[in-house]
């Protein structure tokens, strides 16, 4: 492996390094060196997590040997050596030639922090750990994961939500009745276990040796961390306060990597807000009947549950539930009305819920959803383990003294409103795919009659889950991505100073890659994806016979994003109707060309997606395939189309936000406020739009864009045609990240657009292309296509 010297630090790197990756490592290793936050942004296909691992591995080798020297130094000179580990020292240069005495640097000699990895799925965790197995780095690496993704307990893991699945799971190793965990403390088998195993483990390999020896794989990764070198989790453990103390992480001191950071300030934020809904007030006095139904067994004993309480739990819902019938929402209720984030605290302190007994309240919840766990007849969770985070995430930063909720009014707003009662089939379809807004079958009558209310916690500051644990001193935190541009308005969002930034180029050269906008579509209909069109069955199908162009003229792999599942599926069931003359569909056509494969909303499904489509691209005796996905789905982030898998990508539209949506007014007004209070500070604002009413960042669907596109830019090759109704080349040029891809002029009709494509194709010596003749209608048809030149019935 090649050495490449560092800012001193020896790094060993698996294959030779890009300019652009040692320029990133350099500066991973500056943050470290200096002990400040880092921002750095490199281009998907830039091997960010590599560079990650190699560099901060190695500087973390190169703390180490200084450990070791000054110990034994210090043992020679019969001194004894103690940790004088600080939460954060500025000055930390551990690698470096040092200039001070070596009395000064004996004083400052520090343990080496524990890495902690966080990336924003288990998926990319998996991959991250895949990374590392290709270094020459072998540190103790813990995995931390759920249950759901960890637990091999036939009982447990055959449960339908998380809440039940830990309720039992408790309650099994408190009752010492989980074969897996009596298994785990009775062996001294250090075989498995990602603190001491050899090779490396990923979440796969944990459950499949905890399932041959017995052993739970999800307590064996708890114990192993306290032990790690590396702790590789899921951010929104980090992000969550009480989630990372539930699981016990110590960020004092730690290095944090936050990989994929362009999510960072959508799920800090959602960390950090709730709503809570008509139906789960009711599945919650649901839940307290439940108990209360229960055999009194249950209520017996010295540490049983307290009946009378499960009676204070049940009356102080029911109160909850008319005070916020009683909220004046005006003469459009259905709108709703926004308050101060304090409001929050008002309204739970009607019922006896502040800062001081919360926490009680909280207990008796979850004992109650335990028990309704463990009952035969209950098994699906409880409404109550989603009130409980619904306490967490109001209380997380309550003061303990002083005035209760001060703090929510810069950052959070509660919003309230009426919700119109849906159709019994919308109840079911809810029922099916989301617990949190779906009703018991046996649900109580709610307060007011028919009428519904949601109540909201809404947070728009993203730093406030960020400063939250970077307040607990860690060494260093590094925020990275592929898109993060600009870099001045994610940083002042996240609230923290981060000093050291990169904004890397692309390794992949300008002539390698090919953007444009598309206007229209073969037969000469506007491609607009907007609200007021997306339904146009014009546009639908000329959307769809742009594709079945697409399809005949790229090889292997192509990817066509759409701003939406209901979108998505809207477009693929009208392709799939047949045409006005009795011809082919339009979804038959295009999987004439490759097989058409859909994204699902299922994660098991989705695993059997992926493979169905990497198959069809790998078979020699086949055409392709094309994976119908949508914006900031599973395909869109974390996942690689490198080469053949990914030779084009389509994104028929942008998933713009509904504009007087309650919440994006509200962060709308917040960011207004925001820029106006930089601008007062410092005479200019730092947030992107140079006037207050412009509010959210412009470029954050831009941003969306790159990652899309950003799927197959690992490719040596690639086409990409983008269509992107009603977006100006100025804007996206204005706006995207600085190695934002060249967009080139609007093509004057979509066959010099599909001409393009091809010329691109074959100057960039892919697969070859048949000839392409243009039809009178607009249409692109091949050479080997049986159908006459002209024909409007098939094109």
């Amino acid at each position: 492996m090649p050495i490449y010297n560092i800012r001193d630090v020896e790094v060993d790197f698996p294959f030779k390094a890009y300019d652009c990756q040692l320029v990133y490592m350099e500066k991973v290793i500056e943050s470290l060196q200096t002990g400040t936050n880092a921002l750095l942004e490199s281009p998907t296909g830039t091997g960010k997590t590599l560079c990650l691992l190699c560099a901060t591995l190695a500087w973390r080798e190169a703390v180490l040997r200084k450990q070791e020297k000054f110990v034994r130094k210090s043992t020679v000179d019969g001194h004894r050596f103690e940790n004088r580990s600080q939460p954060k020292d500025h000055g930390w240069d551990d690698s470096r030639p040092s200039n001070k005495s070596n009395s000064e640097s004996e004083s400052t000699v520090q343990t080496a922090p524990k890495l902690i990895y966080a990336s924003r799925t288990h998926t990319q965790l998996s991959q991250t750990v895949k990374e590392l197995k290709n270094t020459k780095y072998a540190p103790r690496v813990c995995v931390l994961a759920s249950r759901e993704q960890l637990c091999i307990h036939h009982e447990v893991k055959t449960l339908s939500s998380n809440a039940a699945k830990t309720s039992v799971c408790r309650d099994k190793v408190k009752t010492r009745t989980c074969g897996h965990y009596v298994q785990l403390k009775n062996t001294e088998d250090s075989r498995i276990g990602p603190n001491v195993s050899k090779p490396i483990m990923d979440i796969e390999d944990l459950v499949t040796e905890g399932t041959k020896t017995r052993v739970c794989p999800y307590y064996l990764a708890r114990e192993g961390q306290q032990e790690a070198d590396l702790l590789v989790v899921p951010y929104n453990y980090l992000l969550d306060r009480h989630m990372r103390e539930a699981q016990k992480i110590i960020v004092e001191n730690a290095v944090v990597i936050i990989d994929e950071a362009h999510n960072l300030e959508k799920h800090a934020e959602e960390s950090a807000s709730f709503e809570l809904s008509a139906h789960v007030m009711a599945g919650c006095v649901d839940d307290a009947d439940k108990v209360l139904q229960m055999d009194d067994l249950v209520f017996q004993g010295d540490d049983a549950l307290d009946k009378a309480d499960v009676l204070v739990v049940k009356a102080l819902l029911l109160d909850l539930e008319e005070h916020i019938m009683d909220i004046d929402l005006g003469p459009r209720p259905q709108e709703g009305r926004s308050f101060d984030g304090d409001y929050i605290f008002k309204i739970l302190s009607l019922v006896n819920i502040t800062q001081h007994t919360w926490s009680k309240v909280r207990d008796v919840m979850e004992r109650m959803v335990a028990i309704i766990a463990s009952s035969a007849q209950n098994r699906n969770g409880s409404y109550l383990s989603t009130f409980t985070n619904i306490l967490q995430v109001a209380f997380n930063d309550a003061p303990l003294t002083g005035t209760v909720g001060q703090h929510a009014n810069h950052s959070y707003k509660v919003h309230v409103k009426e919700v119109v009662e849906r159709s019994s089939a919308a109840k079911q379809r809810s029922a099916k795919s989301s617990g949190w807004d779906a009703a018991p079958s046996d649900q109580p009558k709610l307060a007011g009659g028919g009428k519904k209310r949601v109540l909201s916690y809404w947070c728009f500051n993203p730093g406030v889950a960020v400063r939250d644990f970077e307040s607990h001193g860690t060494h260093s935190i590094l925020l990275t991505s592929g898109t993060l541009s600009p870099l001045s308005s994610f940083a002042t969002e996240l609230s923290i100073a981060l000093p050291v930034r990169l904004e890397n180029p692309h390794v992949i050269s300008p002539k390698q890659i090919c953007v444009g906008v598309l206007r229209k579509g073969p037969a000469g209909h506007t491609l607009n994806s907007s609200y007021h069109h997306r339904e146009n069955a014009a546009y639908k199908t000329d959307l769809g016979n742009a594709i079945v162009n697409f399809s005949r003229i790229v090889p292997a792999g192509l990817l066509v994003f759409f701003p939406s599942y209901g979108v998505m599926k809207s477009c693929i069931a009208a392709w799939q109707l047949p045409g006005a003359q009795g011809g082919r569909t339009v979804w038959e056509r295009i999987n004439q060309h490759k097989t058409a494969v859909v994204e699902p909303q299922d994660k098991q499904e989705f695993v059997a997606a992926m493979q169905e489509f990497y198959l069809r691209v790998a078979d020699r005796t086949a055409t392709g395939a094309v994976f119908f996905a949508v914006c900031r789905g599973k395909v869109s982030e974390g996942l690689d189309f490198a080469n053949d898998n990914g030779r084009a990508v389509i994104i028929t539209g942008m998933p713009y936000p509904p504009f007087k949506d309650a919440r994006v007014v509200l962060k709308r007004e917040y960011c207004d406020r925001q820029l106006m209070s930089a601008r007062g500070k410092h005479g200019g604002g730092t947030l992107t739009g140079e006037c207050p009413s412009y509010g959210v960042r412009v470029y954050s669907l831009l941003e969306l864009l790159s990652v899309c596109v950003s799927r197959f830019t690992t490719a040596y090759k690639c086409l990409g045609k983008m269509v992107l109704p009603r977006v100006s080349q100025a804007t996206i040029g204005t706006s995207s990240s600085r190695h934002a891809l060249s967009i080139k002029p609007l093509a004057a009709s979509f066959a010099i657009a599909t001409t393009t494509a091809q010329s691109f194709l074959l100057t960039s010596a892919l697969l070859p292309l048949p000839t392409l003749h243009s039809s009178p209608c607009g249409c692109v048809l091949t050479s080997t296509c049986a159908r006459p030149l002209g024909s409007r019935k098939e094109c």
